[in-house]
């Protein structure tokens, strides 16, 4: 009977020992699980920021394509300003 006790005793400490491992290794997944939820967070404000920058540089592309086409005409718009300004100075 004495030995039965022992022996249950040692496997309740085994068992125990072991719940206390399995808890340490939840907390651990717990921890990297809240670091992948950080992780992909920061990442997903990345991507929206990014976004909206190619918004800005598609605008920014199309405003500038304007510029080019229009710089020829402003040249001479400004060439035939100076010559004619030129005897007045």
């Amino acid at each position: 009977m004495r030995v039965t006790i022992l022996a249950l005793q040692e496997e309740l400490r085994a068992i125990r020992t072991e719940q206390k491992l399995k808890e340490d290794e939840i907390q651990e997944f717990q921890k990297e699980i809240d670091m992948c939820y950080f992780t992909r967070s920061s990442a997903a404000r990345l991507l929206n920021e990014l976004n909206g920058e190619m918004q800005k540089w598609r605008v920014s592309e199309i405003v500038s394509r304007d510029n080019l086409r229009n710089l020829e005409g402003d040249c001479l718009l400004a060439a035939a300003m100076v010559t004619y300004l030129a005897p007045f100075t």
